[in-house]
């Protein structure tokens, strides 16, 4: 662990009132605030997926009930979010992944818990903007609420960085073409559903087809 990191951690630990790094009752006590099941499978499902079979056999010994085998917690939690039907984050896209049914993946779970476990330290969504440095603050219990009602006042992210509604870059150009007559127009956007937005914004009438901003003026004066 880089000296950086283990700082960092130690400051963190002794914050919540444990030892740090070295102190050999650490891990004990740590094990001991473990209420029961439920909360030693999140716990566990708040590891790197790497790490959990550590995290699992060095809690183990020290807790106050006897625990379950490891895959009889990822099987409960495999269960909980099918019935639950709880989106995935996917790392990769940095995108919420849709659930389906018989493609539950521990992983993107265990990753989405850790992010709900920052928002929870946080206190909210803290999004700092990449070329203004403006901070806002997101606040609801889940983290992928906060991430919906950023999105919904104009934030945009990468996964890596964030931009407040007046620095959001644009990233493709969307092409329209009128259904009626020959005018096209290219616009300028973070994504295809920005675009749309603007589209409407410059009068264009996006349906099934589009239509120009004269032609959808016809239309409605028809109507």
């Amino acid at each position: 662990m880089p000296l950086s990191e283990r700082a960092r951690v130690n400051h963190e630990l002794k914050r919540l009132g444990f030892g740090g790094l070295d102190d050999p009752n650490l891990i004990p006590s740590i094990a001991f605030f473990i209420r029961n099941h439920d909360h030693f499978r999140s716990q566990l499902f708040s590891v790197k997926p790497e790490e959990r079979r550590h995290a699992y056999n060095a809690l183990r010994p020290h807790l106050r009930f006897a625990a379950k085998p490891l895959d009889v917690y990822e099987a409960e939690m495999r269960q909980m979010a099918e019935e639950r039907q709880l989106p995935t984050y996917d790392p990769v896209t940095h995108q919420l992944v849709e659930y389906k049914a018989g493609s539950v993946d521990l992983d993107l779970l265990a990753t989405e818990a850790i992010r709900q476990n920052r928002h929870e330290k946080d206190h909210g969504l803290i999004l700092t903007c990449a070329s203004c440095a403006v901070v806002e603050v997101f606040r609801a219990k889940l983290r992928k609420d906060a991430e919906r009602d950023s999105h919904k006042a104009g934030w945009r992210s990468n996964g890596e960085k964030n931009w407040c509604p007046q620095h959001v870059p644009e990233r493709c150009t969307m092409k329209l073409e009128c259904s009626v007559c020959p005018v096209t127009a290219s616009i300028r956007c973070w994504d295809p559903q920005d675009g749309y937005a603007k589209a409407r914004l410059c009068g264009w009438l996006i349906a099934d087809d589009a239509k120009c901003p004269k032609c959808a003026a016809e239309k409605l004066t028809l109507q």
